[in-house]
Parts: structure tokens; sequence; C-alpha cells
């Protein structure tokens, strides 16, 4: 009997063990026009670095910029922090 219930306990665990995951986070695609895909792939060999980190710095100064442009913009004033710049 003890053999019984043991195995009904074992087999909670196992079915309380097949939660699921909790979703991966997607990589980010991005489509970069030709010119700006050339001018990033000359300067990474200028660099000596490869391709993908020259684009996530580029991305990240994109990034930022967008930020600190988003944070001076005025709360109260809708639509006009859109068209004042």
């Amino acid at each position: 009997m003890e053999d019984n219930t043991s195995g009904r306990t074992d087999r909670k665990k196992s079915q309380r063990a097949k939660k699921p995951a909790a979703p991966k986070p997607r990589k980010a695609c991005i489509k970069l026009s030709d010119e700006m895909d050339f001018k990033l792939s000359v300067y990474a060999k200028m660099m000596k670095t490869d391709r993908s980190s020259v684009v996530e710095e580029w991305l990240r100064e994109k990034l930022s910029s967008l930020t600190i442009s988003l944070r001076s913009s005025k709360p109260d004033g809708e639509g006009e922090s859109a068209t004042a710049a």
C-alpha cells in the first residue's frame, strides 16, 4: 500500500513540474536601408569588429536620443509636442 501512495505523490510532483515555461524574449528584427547597412558595415570593417555590435551601439545611441527628446517634450501640450521640433 505504501508503494501505491508514493507512486501517486511522484505522479503529482511530475504534473506540477510541467508548468508552462515563461515565454522567451523575442529578438528584434530591424530592416535597415541599404545606405545605412553599407555605412555600418564599412564602419565595422574600419573598427575591425563585427557588424552586429556596431549596429547594437548605433541603435543604443538612437534610442537614447529618442528618450531624451521624449522627456523634454511637454506632457500638457497634446499634439504640439510632435510638431514642435
